[in-house]
C-alpha cells in the first residue's frame, strides 16, 4: 500500500481529473425513463437521482429507526482464507453491511443470514470476477443506483453504491452512501469530483443519512477536503473508542459520518483477514 501511495505521488502532478459512468438498479417507475423522456441521454448522476426522488411501485419492509447497527469493511477483494469466519462472527446481528473491494457472489457470504439483500456496484472486473462495493441489507431498498469514477492514472474505477431504504414509523427515509474514493492521485480534484457527485444526492434528502466507506484519507489536505466537504452538509464523523482503523502515514482511511441520528457507540475490530480493519457503529434517532 505504501509502496502504490509513493508511485502516486511521484506521478501525481501528470494525472488528468476523472470522468463518471453510472450503473442503476431501481424496485420503481423510474427505471422506465433511464434515458430520458425527452430522448436525451441521462449522466450517472442524473439517473440517480431519478431513483431516489420516484415513488416506489410495491411496498417494501421498513428499518427499525429505534436502533440500528453498521459494519463497514474493505475486505481486500475477500482474499484471504479467514475472511468468511470474520465476516459472519462480525456481521450476523448488523442491520447494514458496507463492504469495499468485495467480490460478488463471494464465498465469504455463505454463512450470513440468507434473508440480507445485496446492492453491488462494480469496479475492477475482469473475465473471471467482478469486485466493487457491497451494501447488504436486512430490507429491501426503495432504490439504488451506482455511480462509477476512475483513477485518473491508472483508469481503474472506483464505485459508490447508493441505497434508500424506508423507516419505521416515519414518512423519512435513510440514504445510504458506500463510497470507494480514488487512491492514486496526489492532487485533489479528482478525489473532489467524486466526493461532490455523491453529495449532490445528499443536498436534495430531507432525511437522514449514512456516509461511510473507504476514503483513501492518507494525507491532510485529502482528509480536510472530506471532513470540511461532509461537515458542509450536517454529516458529523463517528469516533471510535477502540481505534484500529488502518492508518497511512498516520491518517485513517476508513470513515462514517452520519446525519439526523446519534451516534451509540463506534469500535473498530484489529483482524488480520484483511488489510483494513472493520468498523462497527451502533446508531439511534
Amino acid at each position: 500500500m505504501l509502496f502504490r501511495i509513493l508511485i502516486s505521488l511521484g506521478l501525481g502532478l501528470f494525472l488528468t481529473a476523472c470522468t463518471g459512468q453510472a450503473n442503476i438498479a431501481r424496485t420503481s417507475q423510474a427505471a422506465s425513463i433511464l434515458v430520458g423522456q425527452t430522448g436525451a441521454i441521462l449522466t450517472d448522476i442524473d439517473q440517480c437521482r431519478i431513483a431516489l426522488q420516484a415513488e416506489p411501485t410495491t411496498a417494501t419492509r421498513s428499518l427499525d429507526q429505534t436502533r440500528m447497527r453498521l459494519l463497514n469493511w474493505n475486505t481486500q477483494k475477500n482474499t484471504d482464507a479467514n475472511i468468511q469466519a470474520d465476516l459472519t462472527r462480525l456481521a450476523n446481528d448488523v442491520d447494514l453491511i458496507l463492504l469495499q473491494e468485495s467480490v460478488r457472489n463471494s464465498a465469504a457470504f455463505a454463512d450470513l443470514d440468507p434473508a440480507f439483500h445485496w446492492s453491488f456496484s462494480p469496479g475492477y472486473q475482469r473475465a473471471d470476477v467482478s469486485t466493487g462495493v457491497v451494501t447488504a441489507s436486512r430490507v429491501k431498498p426503495l432504490a439504488q443506483c451506482s455511480l462509477t469514477n476512475y483513477e485518473p492514472w491508472l483508469r481503474s474505477p472506483k464505485a459508490t453504491n447508493i441505497t434508500e431504504f424506508s423507516l419505521s414509523g416515519t414518512d423519512e427515509t435513510l440514504l445510504v452512501i458506500n463510497i470507494h474514493m480514488i487512491n492514486f492521485t496526489f492532487g485533489l480534484h479528482a478525489i473532489r469530483q467524486q466526493l461532490l457527485q455523491a453529495l449532490s444526492l445528499v443536498e436534495q434528502h430531507t432525511g437522514p443519512v449514512i456516509f461511510s466507506g473507504d476514503f483513501n484519507t492518507w494525507r491532510k489536505a485529502r482528509q480536510d477536503l472530506v471532513l470540511e466537504a461532509l461537515a458542509a452538509r450536517n454529516l458529523k464523523p463517528v469516533d471510535y473508542t477502540d481505534d484500529y482503523r488502518k492508518r497511512v502515514f498516520g491518517y485513517p482511511l476508513d470513515h462514517t459520518y452520519v446525519r439526523g441520528m446519534r451516534v451509540v457507540a463506534g469500535t473498530s475490530h484489529s483482524i488480520d483477514s484483511s488489510d483494513h480493519n472493520p468498523m462497527s457503529v451502533m446508531l439511534e434517532f
